[in-house]
């Protein structure tokens, strides 16, 4: 069963991960644990503005009516598709990593190499930092629009 998170836990998720990153960014032996919380701060963040958007309080009624597509949207961990349903999936541009277990890992698996620390392939090193670059320009826009 998937934790019931309301507006205020999104909202509340989304300043607490990105302030966390913001504290790391100079540590270099930090940069998985770093992303991670960017990540994960993008991602509350994306789903408060849905959950504002469709002026729902809580996710608790669409993730249980399986024909509500919201409830997948708001499952979902494919930035992607959050950012879609917010009108914004053409203003940022995520990149797949290719790992060096010959994998390659769309966007919305990104925050399992975070977590996991999985080593990419040196020709993913670049996109791994647009990727970054490009989630801090969400927390941005979403610091504006919050």
């Amino acid at each position: 069963m998937k934790a019931v998170a309301d507006r205020k836990d999104y909202k509340r998720g989304y300043l607490k991960h990105y302030t966390a990153y913001k504290m790391l960014v100079n540590e270099d032996s930090t940069v998985s644990s770093r992303r991670l919380l960017l990540v994960y701060s993008v991602e509350c963040g994306l789903k408060y503005k849905l959950l504002e958007k469709w002026r729902l309080l809580s996710i608790a009624n669409v993730i249980q009516n399986a024909q509500d597509k919201r409830g997948k949207v708001l499952g979902s961990h494919d930035l992607r598709i959050l950012l879609k349903e917010l009108g914004q999936e053409g203003k940022f541009h995520l990149s797949p990593i290719k790992t060096v277990h010959r994998e390659i890992i769309a966007i919305k698996d990104f925050h399992q190499i975070c977590r996991y620390g999985i080593n990419v392939k040196n020709e993913s090193l670049n996109k791994m930092q647009q990727n970054e670059n490009e989630l801090k320009k969400i927390a941005e826009w979403l610091k504006e629009v919050i």
